[in-house]
This record gives structure tokens, sequence and C-alpha cells, in this order.
């Protein structure tokens, strides 16, 4: 009960106080600390183009106002802690104050001896610093407990995805998931919502970039999908992934509706890159998979499979060519393969490699690809060819570029 006590009245009050005016700074701090992080990588990526006119001392004033507004809500969390401890210290000196003047005043009467009188002052010290880190520990207990409203406010103000739905799952995994890999879409009808804006109120019909796509791709199939820059080729596929908000329409998998997926890239080994999360595929076949697109000579020369990634070094084309060795070990338990420009950024001989890996490693696999270069279009069963976000042509590679087609003109036009 002295425990009790001794907490001043006025500190519930105070914390609670103090908790409610540090939420908001809190808050308003996350978007700064965003802007300082965003102004620092722009800054590393652009640092020749802002020495050569000589912004160096703008940016490092801006750096350095963006730095002390997010660090605020910490600095007065510091301040008041520290205020809070300078309190407790004073009321153990006032209660030390008492007791060594009551033993002056009184000793003789109260019959108190020196020895009670030491232990009475060890207590009363060791009490002070038990409060102390009592009220640290507390004041840092409800500032986490503002992180759990944060959450709470990302949770209730994220809009939930509509019209997909989850297949049954058994254990955490997909279960009886359709092996074949058939793909459709009906009707789909699809665009992007501006940044912040709520899914439906900003995007109409007339704003689609995707217009009224109805096409069957069948399991095992190999189709290439071409377009000029703007045709809305990358788009049929973000919208495979429900990232383009579809608004009419229905893109199935073997009669299921597709949810949303993110692709997986992690800093860290190149083992677990290869082989995220189960760790099931043996280290030959990850050694043999590296081989396939020419990478195993760089990967061992820094150290072998637990190498970080970041220390490779990688070019945009050795980082595709990493993802696409990630699809060939994995190629047993998928049934699709996506390929957005895959080749983009690869020389004519290592594109003629990856070619070769797709017609091999996944022949067996349904294949949707976007193709802006139509150096191997005729490796594929079927080509799709859009404009203006609308399919206008599918058929063979062979009667595409034998007619007076846009992928004839595409073909002649990249030298084809």
């Amino acid at each position: 009960m002295l425990y009790i006590k001794l907490v001043p009245p006025w500190l519930g009050p105070t914390q609670r106080v103090g908790l409610l005016r540090l939420q908001p700074r809190y808050r308003g701090s996350g978007n700064k600390y965003t802007h300082f992080t965003a102004t620092e990588s722009k800054s590393q990526s652009g640092r020749t183009t802002i020495r050569a006119f000589g912004w160096a001392h703008v940016y490092q004033r801006r750096a350095a106002r963006l730095a002390d507004h997010s660090q605020r809500p910490a600095y007065l969390q510091s301040c008041i802690q520290h205020w809070l401890t300078f309190v407790l210290n004073i009321l153990m000196t006032a209660l030390v104050v008492v007791l060594v003047g009551t033993v002056v005043a009184r000793g003789q009467q109260l019959d108190i001896r020196a020895g009670g009188v030491g232990v009475s002052l060890v207590i009363l010290t060791g009490l002070g610093e038990t409060l102390t880190r009592l009220i640290r520990t507390w004041t840092r207990l409800e500032s986490s407990i503002g992180a759990v409203t944060r959450v709470r406010r990302f949770v209730a103000e994220t809009e939930v995805e509509d019209g997909g739905r989850e297949p049954e799952t058994a254990g955490g995994m997909v279960a009886l998931w359709p092996r074949p890999g058939a793909v459709e879409f009906k009707g789909v009808v699809a665009g992007f919502t501006a940044l912040g804006s709520s899914r439906r109120s900003s995007l109409s019909t007339a704003d689609a970039v995707l217009k009224a796509i109805t096409l069957s791709v069948q399991p095992d199939e190999h189709l290439a999908i071409c377009g000029r820059s703007g045709s809305g080729k990358t788009s049929l596929l973000l919208a495979l992934f429900r990232m383009a908000e579809v608004l009419e329409g229905r893109i199935l998998v073997e009669g299921q509706e597709v949810v949303a997926a993110d692709a997986f890239a992690a800093a860290s080994t190149v083992r677990f890159n290869l082989d995220p999360f189960s760790g099931a595929a043996s280290e030959e076949e990850l050694v043999g998979a590296l081989h396939r697109v020419g990478l195993w000579g760089l990967v061992q020369a820094q150290g072998g499979l637990d190498t970080d990634v970041d220390a490779l070094a990688l070019s945009g084309g050795q980082q595709q060519l990493l993802c696409f060795v990630r699809a060939i070990v994995k190629r047993r338990h998928c049934s699709i393969l996506v390929l957005d420009e895959a080749t983009c950024s690869l020389d004519s001989e290592t594109e003629a490699l990856v070619q070769s890996n797709i017609d091999s490693a996944f022949r067996k696999c349904t294949v949707l690809a976007v193709m802006h270069k139509m150096t191997h279009i005729r490796a594929y069963d079927r080509v799709a060819v859009l404009d203006g976000g609308a399919l206008v042509k599918v058929g063979t590679p062979a009667d595409l570029l034998a007619a007076d087609t846009r992928l004839a003109g595409l073909n002649r036009l990249h030298g084809g």
C-alpha cells in the first residue's frame, strides 16, 4: 500500500493528457518520415545532377528540416520521461528529508536505532529507482498502444477487395487447386483508380484501360500478348492479378475467380530468393537452374547460394534472370507462368537462352507472355493482339504474320 500511496494523484491524468497530445504528433510524423526517406532516396539516385546544378545546400537544408520534423514526437516523449524522473527524484528527496528530520527531532522519544534508519534510507533509494523504471516502462507501453491504434485505423480505412472468392484451404495450403491451368477472360473491363481515392467512386467504364476483353487460354498453351506501347498488354496481366480494378466481367483460372497476388522479392540470400519459405529444392536443383540461365558463375564467384543478393550487384537483366530461375525451381508446383516483357533488358543471346528454357522447362505449363520484341514470336502457340485496350486479333503467329495485320506491322517495325 505504501507503493501506491507514493504515486502522485495527478500522475495518471497527466500521462493520459500527454498520450492524447502525443498521438496526433506520431500520426503526423508518419507522413513526414516517409517524405524524409523519399527525399533521401531521390537525393541518392540523383546526386550527380544535384552536384552539377549546385543544389546540394538546398537538399541538405530540406533533409535537415524533414529529419527535425520526424523526430519531434520522440524528442517530446524523451523530455516528458526526464521530467517525470526529475519529479520522482524530488519526491524521494523530500521523503528522505522528512525521515532524517524525524530521526533528528524525535529519535530518542521514538527509540529509533541507527541501523533502522540506514535500512529505511536504502529502501527509499531503491523505491525511487523502482518507481522511475515503472514510469518509463509505463510511458513506453502507452506509446506502443498508439501503434495498435494506427493498425486498427489502417484496417478500418483500407478497402476490402471485392469480387473474388478465396479457395478453400487445408492446413494453410490451397486444397485441391486445379492443375491444368486454363485461364479465361469474360468481358473484362478494367482500369486504375487515382492514388488515395475510393475504388468505385473515381473510376468509370469510360476511363477503363481494358475494354470488353474476352479471351480463353487452354491448358499448356503458350500465348504471346502483343501490341503497341499503351495498348493494354501489361494492364491485362495486372487485371489477372487483380492489381487493376475489374469493373465488369470475370477472370477465371480453372473456373475459380482470381484474387490479388504480389510479386515476391526479398533482401536475403540467393537460396532464399530461389526457393522461399519451403526450402524443398535441393542444392543440385538450385545450381542446375542457375546454370540454365548462365548465372551460376556469378553466384559461385561471390560465395555460392548463401550469398546475399545485394552483394551480387545484379544488373536489371540479371535481376530478371534471377526471377526466371525462381520460376524454373517452382515449375513443378504451378501450372501458369506469367511474363511481362521478361527479356526487355537482355541481349539477344541471353534472350534466346531464356526462350529456350520457356519452351523446354515450361512446356507443360500455360504461359502468358507480354512481348515487345518480335524475335521469338513464332515460338508461341497463339498470339493475342491488343490496341487501345481492346482485343483486336487472336490467331497463330504464322497466320497473323502472313496477313496484313497489326502484328505484321509491329514485326516490320522491329525489323522482324
